[in-house]
């Protein structure tokens, strides 16, 4: 027969638990788990007492962590996330577009970073295209985005345009 004791929380764990939520845990969860990590502390008076502070500093936390998202959305809002890709005649792409290459081009176009754990997919981007994307950074806010997803030759003929308007200005600057 297994005990179950409770436990105070003293982090967050995105859908298992908040900070300052009190609740009954199995022993060896509790023993081998939560206390090494930090996650949890024994419910004892003295800890009742710790709760309101926890529970207080978590409110606090929360506050800062909406603001923080409302600044990330005003960032991203209606942002497109451009990715060159190869592809096959058939425009399946070789592998696919996933929410770590996501997080990564978000964090090199616009210079935010982005969990990818926050990032939600609603189909695998396996082709050539524009998908949408979410970003759940906390619960009251929501980003909605759109990937492009566009062949590799694309941007080096666009690359291509670019250069050798520059060559000639240089080149016409030596010869004078």
């Amino acid at each position: 027969m297994s005990k179950d004791i409770q436990v105070l929380f003293l982090q967050d764990k995105k859908g298992h638990f908040k900070i300052g939520q009190v609740k009954r845990v199995k022993m060896g969860y509790a023993r081998n788990y939560l206390f090494p990590k930090g996650f949890a502390t024994l419910v004892t008076p003295a800890t009742l007492l710790k709760q309101k502070a926890v529970k207080k500093e978590s409110e606090k936390r929360q506050v800062a962590l909406k603001e923080q998202a409302d600044k990330l959305k005003d960032i991203l809002s209606a942002k497109v996330v451009s990715f060159y890709v190869k592809a096959n005649e058939e425009e399946k792409l070789y592998g696919s577009i996933t929410q770590q290459d996501i997080s990564n081009a978000i964090s090199e176009q616009y210079g935010v970073s982005v969990d990818k754990t926050d990032i939600k997919l609603p189909v695998q981007i396996k082709e050539l295209g524009e998908f949408s994307y979410q970003i759940d950074i906390h619960p009251k806010v929501q980003i909605e985005g759109i990937v492009s997803v566009t062949l590799e030759d694309v941007k080096k003929e666009e690359e291509k345009s670019k250069r050798p308007g520059k060559r000639r200005q240089i080149s016409k600057s030596i010869k004078e």
